[in-house]
């Protein structure tokens, strides 16, 4: 038998190489997971306000909406994250542009909160969140927070 033969005896095992490539590069491709919170979440002024009120109306607050994150997360099927750390990103869609940036992004701890008490993620320290990224956008008819979890790839 001669090169003809060698070179046609290998091409299954080459096939096999590259199908098994295909398969990690498969597994190995950062996944993500969309949550989408269709409600306008409140911001550090009205918990700071609440603070302010009553001596428990600030955990109240916090409270109900790290449970509405959580909710939607179970009801809208999100996973446990499998590869640490992840990044969150946040597209803000707010009513008007009345609200300043930061005060609106203070409810990413109501979302980091509700993400880990639903179990999608295990914690939000830095060990396994590694950053998070905003948006900020206007939709009169339609305020809304769009949370992409992106797991990196291992």
């Amino acid at each position: 038998m001669g090169m003809a033969g060698d070179t046609h005896r290998h091409a299954p095992i080459e096939e096999a190489v590259e199908a098994c490539r295909r398969a990690v590069a498969r597994y190995h491709t950062p996944r993500s997971q969309v949550l989408v919170i269709r409600e306008r979440m409140p911001g550090l002024n009205a918990y700071i306000d609440a603070e302010r009120g009553h001596r428990y109306q600030a955990s109240k607050l916090k409270k109900h909406w790290t449970e509405i994150v959580a909710f939607q997360a179970r009801r809208q099927g999100l996973q446990s994250v499998r590869h640490y750390p992840v990044t969150v990103r946040c597209d803000w869609y707010e009513e008007n542009r009345r609200r300043d940036v930061d005060n609106v992004r203070f409810a990413i701890k109501f979302v980091l909160d509700g993400l880990q008490a639903a179990g999608v993620i295990e914690s939000d320290g830095q060990r396994h969140v590694a950053g998070l990224e905003d948006g900020f956008y206007v939709d009169s008819d339609d305020p809304r927070v769009v949370v992409t979890i992106v797991e990196a790839g291992e």
